[in-house]
């Protein structure tokens, strides 16, 4: 989860990732971003 400083950490970031793109294309973005406590633009941003 968020760390000391209030950012996100490596493992985090790559569990997100790595769920949004099982996800992408079927229209659970709002799901995912949800489901970790994040905004969905940043759940879907994966370019």
């Amino acid at each position: 989860m968020k760390t000391q400083n209030g950012r996100y950490g490596p493992p985090f970031k790559v569990e997100v990732v790595l769920e949004a793109l099982r996800a992408e294309g079927r229209g659970v973005e709002a799901e995912v971003a949800r489901a970790y406590g994040i905004h969905k633009v940043y759940a879907m941003d994966v370019d």
